[in-house]
């Protein structure tokens, strides 16, 4: 199927496959689901246990054009590829394609645990920054090691070397991490910070606060939107690595790595206030909606273009006015694919220059007139 380059409303029934549609737009550009972490559970079941899926796109972004896919079977594994050619990493996909999704589901990045932060800013930065990626990475991989490492010194004292080379990577790895984490948030937060103030008719104020797992201040956590500041990495890796040390029985007694940026969080407050404790559920969706589209500003500065904006059902979960102000706000050179049981979520002229889908049991028809009330398959 052909998407137009603005807005593209695919509606139906719930339970006829549209959630489908977007999860594939998302797996062929990240090259993983937003629902689960198994390529098992992606594949048809009406198929058989044996099958596999196969999602491909051509992609015309940054004056070219490309073609992207991502195929798994049972027994072969996944592949990527990018024009055919092979890639080695899930993370070697990232870039080509960059999206941003809003679902239901999002809201946790205001109500949920800090892992719904961490994920928010590291897969933004993952899909416009190589070099975060290739940090990510590694800090990944040695952060699951040293974790190892750590089980064993539970059961049997090891040589107090290994001990000390792991904790030199990941001092040096998370120390990047934290920097470049910190940098992006000062620019989220300026963006984040003006939307939401027209969001709420300049009668709350948004502001972001870093926490982190170790005291890289004075105290653990910082105001970000003060932009008034500036991590230097040979100073917090010195704190970092003089803390692992300090606590070095407390993380062999748990047997897992206590401290660094996978154990940080993101406060985000209105008008000085925590909103995911105190805040009403009306001030979390504005909150979160801030942020969505905080980081679509944030993509188009760094990479000279918007990404293509997946919203997955989530109209049905704002009010009229939240509803009406995302959707004015995105209609500027925007790609979007937007989900929806009701189009009476759409005005008119939203309508009218919208490309229009039906979805049904799995199938998508596409309408050749567009005006509400008035269009044909």
């Amino acid at each position: 199927m052909t998407f137009g380059p603005g807005l593209n409303v695919f509606f139906g029934q719930n339970a006829q496959g549209k959630t489908n549609l977007v999860e594939a737009i998302y797996v062929v550009a990240t090259g993983k689901s937003f629902r689960t972490n198994s390529d098992k559970e992606l594949c048809n079941w009406s198929a058989g246990r044996d099958t596999g899926y196969k999602v491909q796109t051509k992609v015309k972004a940054r004056n070219s054009e490309f073609k992207l896919l991502v195929e798994y079977d049972p027994v072969k594994g996944k592949r990527i590829t990018f024009n055919e050619t092979s890639l080695a990493k899930r993370s070697e996909l990232l870039g080509f394609l960059t999206v941003v999704i809003f679902t239901p589901e999002d809201l946790n990045i205001v109500k949920g645990g800090p892992s719904h932060r961490r994920r928010f800013i590291d897969l933004e930065l993952a899909q416009i920054n190589p070099s975060f990626r290739g940090i990510l990475v590694d800090y990944t991989r040695v952060l699951r090691q040293r974790n190892n490492l750590l089980k064993q010194y539970q059961v049997k004292p090891r040589s107090p070397g290994l001990k000390e080379v792991f904790d030199l990577q990941l001092t040096d790895l998370a120390t990047r991490l934290l920097v470049k984490r910190v940098e992006a948030l000062q620019r989220i937060a300026q963006y984040a910070g003006e939307l939401h103030q027209n969001i709420s008719n300049q009668k709350e104020k948004l502001a972001l606060e870093y926490v982190s797992s170790f005291p890289i201040w004075e105290t653990r956590r910082t105001r970000v939107l003060d932009n008034t500041w500036e991590l230097a990495v040979p100073e917090v890796s010195l704190v970092l690595a003089k803390h692992l040390k300090e606590k070095e029985k407390d993380e062999i007694i748990r047997g897992s790595s206590l401290f660094g940026p996978h154990r940080d969080d993101l406060n985000l407050l209105v008008n000085g206030k925590d909103v995911r404790a105190f805040g009403s559920q009306g001030q979390q969706r504005t909150a979160a909606l801030a942020l969505k589209l905080a980081e679509l500003e944030y993509m188009k500065e760094q990479t000279g273009e918007y990404p293509v904006l997946l919203l997955d059902d989530v109209l049905s979960e704002l009010d009229i006015e939240r509803r009406k102000y995302l959707m004015n706000i995105v209609q500027k050179q925007i790609q979007i694919i937007v989900t929806s049981t009701d189009l009476t979520h759409f005005d008119a002229g939203q309508l009218k220059e919208a490309e229009l889908f039906r979805v049904r049991q799995g199938r998508v028809i596409r309408f050749t007139e567009n005006k509400l009330g008035e269009v044909k398959e």
